[in-house]
């Protein structure tokens, strides 16, 4: 199954613990562990079933929530195999999980009957939870203990993010910046040292921020905003990965691509306009990036 990149950001105002990716027939079964795990009054749960209205674009919502989730469960039956838009949201899970910036979680949960051959590709390693030999209550409740897990503070989030501008941007810049790129031992770098955001410029240190120092510049809100964010980036990037650049050998392909970077020039407009409300100066390297993606979205 193909997937065209949406135009709108991948972003939520809400954020959830759990994401249930579920195959059609199985909506029952993801039905019952949503009731157990809201139980717990805490829990916040995205189950399409519940959350889709009528007239909702279905694609650009899911991959929405999925971005805004920290743990992905992915209900593992007979049915699976044939799930395409299960399958999908497993690819992007991935793409989350396998990123050490990220702080998202996949639980593969067999349910009764499912079979290992049943299992998507790239889930066969993760440590598994199984409704047959544990009980769907036991399932709920080790999820819920995944909770307890401390949060990653702000500047973790924000050093990811924008480690992310720059993997897109070395390999999309070619395309759309027409070569003129700043050389990257002129760049600004936004790098952890220990918990603490630094921005550093030929390896010399020129501003610092603290974990503590980042909360009360920008607030608890916008805090848990930006993990939201980070999330976001790398499903679009996911996406973008289907239309790279570098494979470019017709117009309707650039097009693609094109449209492809539109798709994430508010998750980096976003990360550039947070960098410089938590305190920070952008040179010419970000300033560029800010330009062009504002054209490319236009």
């Amino acid at each position: 199954m193909s997937v065209t990149a949406p135009r709108t950001p991948l972003r939520s105002t809400n954020s959830w613990d759990f994401f249930i990716a579920h195959a059609g027939p199985d909506k029952a079964a993801a039905e019952h562990l949503r009731g157990l795990l809201e139980a717990n009054r805490t829990a916040r749960v995205y189950l399409d079933s519940q959350r889709l209205v009528g007239g909702n674009p279905w694609q650009s919502h899911l991959k929405e929530a999925l971005s805004a989730s920290r743990v992905s469960v992915v209900l593992i039956s007979r049915h699976t195999p044939k799930a395409w838009y299960q399958q999908e949201e497993v690819v992007l899970a991935i793409e989350l999980a396998r990123d050490e910036y990220v702080a998202h979680t996949i639980v593969p949960v067999y349910l009764k009957a499912a079979r290992r051959s049943d299992t998507p590709y790239g889930l066969r390693r993760l440590h598994a939870l199984r409704e047959g030999s544990e009980g769907m209550l036991n399932v709920a409740a080790r999820l819920l203990q995944m909770l307890k897990q401390p949060r990653r503070g702000g500047t973790e989030a924000l050093a990811g993010s924008v480690r992310r501008i720059d993997e897109v941007w070395s390999e999309a810049e070619p395309a759309y910046g027409g070569g003129t790129g700043i050389p990257g031992q002129y760049r600004r770098s936004f790098v952890l040292d220990g918990r603490d955001l630094v921005s550093r410029e030929r390896r010399q240190e020129l501003q610092r921020i603290t974990r503590g120092g980042l909360r009360r510049k920008l607030g608890a809100e916008k805090m848990e905003y930006i993990e939201v964010l980070e999330r976001s980036m790398e499903v679009n990037k996911a996406l973008w990965k289907k239309a790279h650049p570098r494979r470019i050998i017709s117009g309707r392909e650039r097009k693609r691509a094109r449209e492809a970077v539109a798709a994430m020039s508010d998750d980096l407009q976003a990360v550039l306009d947070t960098i410089v409300r938590a305190g920070f100066e952008l040179d010419d390297h970000y300033q560029t990036i800010r330009g062009i993606v504002s054209r490319a979205s236009a």
